[in-house]
């Protein structure tokens, strides 16, 4: 039997026995090969265009995404991170807001030390008018940029640019972000 024709728990353990979570092993393997089936190839690639004239229109400058070897696609640690906002969800909208504060935190914790991501916070809740609404995001941000750091301390990619596609539960996270410090040519 094939791991994606098993239904298993995000956080249940692997059905490989490699003695991690679900989530943490197999589960991009599997998942995103539905949602890249399950969306045309076409959507997918306009998608990337989209992002990459957003940055184009930002910058001045054409951009390529990068399609290297990378260890880590920013994608999926993204979804990962974002996976109780997710689950909680039941709409686009949503899920674009889950995405979307799950991103900035990502870039609060890899572009400022604590003081800066503090001030940065709270620059951020001054636009929210609703106590429990101010309450409740900076709880989120916080608890994002502790699991960013928990989980992936030696990623330090910027997130640049993202899309969410596709209806849910098929949908596509194209992220645009900094290439791997190793990658980088000098």
């Amino acid at each position: 039997m094939k791991i994606n024709e098993i239904k298993v728990g995000r956080n249940e353990p692997c059905p490989c026995d490699s003695g991690y979570k679900y989530k943490k092993c197999c589960l991009y393997a599997t998942n995103t090969v539905t949602h890249t089936h399950a969306l045309s190839s076409s959507v997918i690639k306009e998608s990337e265009e989209n992002i990459k004239n957003r940055l184009k229109k930002q910058t001045g400058k054409n951009v390529i995404l990068y399609e290297g070897n990378v260890e880590v696609k920013m994608s999926e640690v993204i979804l990962d991170l974002a996976e109780d906002l997710l689950e909680a969800a039941t709409t686009k909208a949503q899920h674009q807001k889950a995405i979307m504060i799950t991103c900035m935190a990502w870039n609060l914790a890899v572009m400022f030390d604590s003081e800066q991501q503090k001030e940065k916070l709270e620059q951020l809740l001054d636009t929210i008018d609703d106590r429990q609404g101010k309450q409740d995001t900076q709880n989120i941000i916080v608890g994002l940029i502790k699991m960013k750091n928990l989980y992936y301390p030696d990623v330090n990619r910027i997130i640049l640019d993202y899309e969410l596609v596709g209806k849910t539960p098929d949908f596509h996270l194209n992220i645009a972000s900094t290439p791997p410090p190793e990658n980088l040519k000098e």
